[in-house]
């Protein structure tokens, strides 16, 4: 993701966080478990922190992601892989002291690129299955640099839809693997 997207993406979803899920809060997404750009917000609730993580597209994409799960040691999951292996609704899972998953692969409707749930992607074309779409946003990329305004009126929808997909399908996932429900409320 290109700077002045990531900037913009930090900033639009932290604020979206603190509106819409005044219980969570940000935490430190230290190395060598988190990359560069990510941001991690948890919701503390009894013995397990219930976590999400923002993403941002570490290659050559304009696109974010987000990822839902939790910690039962009271800290950031220390995964040696992420995504966990173990599909989300499995008893395998639901039994990890820590576990991480996409969010899009919880989303029932979400498109599929390559059996992958796709990110909340800037430029469509730059995952499209036409390699002429692809070329086109890669050369697009090249020719315009956004500015801040631009980025942000371009993010501002995706983070929107990315705030509202945890809230009806992140945060229902967690209070049902993760039950009983706690006290991590779907709004602020």
């Amino acid at each position: 993701m290109r700077q002045e997207y990531g900037k913009a993406l930090r900033t639009l979803f932290a604020e979206g966080m603190s509106q819409r899920f005044a219980d969570w809060r940000p935490q430190p997404a230290g190395q060598p478990w988190y990359w560069p750009g990510e941001r991690l917000y948890a919701c503390r609730q009894a013995d397990v922190w219930w976590v999400v993580v923002l993403e941002p597209d570490l290659k050559d994409h304009d696109a974010f992601s987000l990822s839902v799960g939790w910690s039962r040691l009271s800290r950031a999951p220390q995964l040696s892989m992420r995504p966990s292996m173990e599909a989300p609704l499995s008893l395998q899972a639901m039994r990890r002291d820590e576990y991480l998953c996409p969010l899009p692969l919880l989303i029932p409707q979400r498109p599929r690129l390559h059996g992958h749930p796709v990110p909340w992607l800037v430029d469509p074309r730059s995952a499209s299955r036409d390699p002429l779409d692809e070329l086109a946003a890669f050369m697009d990329r090249q020719r315009h640099r956004p500015s801040t305004e631009e980025a942000r009126a371009l993010l501002a929808p995706l983070v929107a839809d990315a705030l509202d997909a945890l809230q009806r399908w992140g945060i229902p996932y967690l209070e049902e693997v993760l039950s009983p429900p706690g006290t991590c409320s779907r709004t602020g």
